[in-house]
């Protein structure tokens, strides 16, 4: 949904195992998007690319609480935007009336 806050991570919960490993593996998910390792095949080399892909709703089931964390992020960005906004305007508000006089 919002592309600013998706975009930034999709590490809001990790879950790590060490055993029988050399070295310890992750995988990531967030309230919008979970970690997603891919392969990709080039004529030099072959790589491994991690990257945040959001969940399908159709294999997903969001409870709840899973609902409740989405809207208030939206409701946290819709804020703090609103907040930006409204100081941005005040200082031009100030500024105008300051050199009005």
């Amino acid at each position: 949904m919002p592309t600013i806050q998706n975009r930034c991570s999709c590490n809001f919960v990790q879950f790590t195992d060490i055993s029988g490993t050399s070295e310890p593996i992750s995988r990531e998910f967030g309230i919008w998007q979970y970690q997603y390792w891919s392969v990709v095949f080039t004529v030099d080399a072959d790589y491994i690319v991690k990257s945040c892909h959001g969940y399908n709703e159709e294999d997903i089931v969001f409870d709840a609480s899973w609902k409740a964390a989405k809207a208030f992020s939206i409701m946290t960005f819709i804020f703090a935007t609103g907040i930006l906004v409204a100081y941005c305007v005040g200082k031009l508000y100030l500024f105008d009336v300051l050199h009005m006089q």
